[in-house]
């Protein structure tokens, strides 16, 4: 099991502290979870994006020099030593040993996590349309309230969203994916006010 590899450790003083300071950095890998000590840098960042590249992992848990990073479904929660003084080694081994012990609860909480973060994404997005189309009404000397502007971006959004979201549903993620739905968004806003 991956928790029995867990060095021993204490966060104080917004440093992670093991008991055995020979102690270099590691990845230890499994089917559905990662484990990366890296406080002494290692590893560089390309190394760890390579290992956590695996659409097979759920949860990687990666300890840098000045944080605890876990990725959950490759969306990051990062926690800065200096918020995290206290954590031991062990409550890191029980955390592990729980998600094993209740998979299937610990995959709800990852979907649930998961789309709450996809949400907050959709939402910065549909409010960054909705500024621009706000630019561009000013251009055309039209007036509409920021709701309708937001309705309007929703809807010019939909076509870009759904068509990213079958590409991701295939595991293909595009590079400018968030640029891609904005612009098109916007085009599509464009070609309504137009009309």
């Amino acid at each position: 099991m991956i928790a029995d590899k867990i060095p021993s450790f204490t966060i104080a003083d917004s440093a992670l502290l093991l008991d055995d300071p020979n102690d270099k950095g590691f990845i230890h890998k499994t089917d559905t979870v990662l484990l990366a000590l890296d406080n002494q840098e290692v590893y560089t960042q390309r190394e760890l994006e390579k290992e956590m590249s695996s659409p097979d992992l759920i949860l990687s848990i990666v300890f840098s020099k000045d944080a605890f990073i876990l990725y959950a479904q490759d969306v990051p929660f990062r926690l800065p030593y200096e918020q995290a003084d206290g954590i031991t080694d062990e409550s890191i081994k029980k955390l592990l040993r729980n998600f094993s012990s209740t998979q299937f609860f610990s995959g709800v909480i990852m979907l649930l996590f998961s789309f709450f973060i996809s949400s907050f994404s959709v939402l910065l997005t549909l409010l960054i349309i909705a500024l621009f189309a706000n630019v561009l009404i000013g251009f055309m000397r039209k007036k509409l309230l920021f709701r309708e502007m937001l309705k309007m971006a929703l809807i010019a959004a939909a076509i870009p969203l759904l068509f990213f979201s079958l590409l991701n549903g295939f595991d293909i993620y595009p590079m400018v994916q968030d640029e891609a739905i904005v612009l098109i968004g916007i085009f599509y806003f464009y070609k309504a006010l137009k009309d």
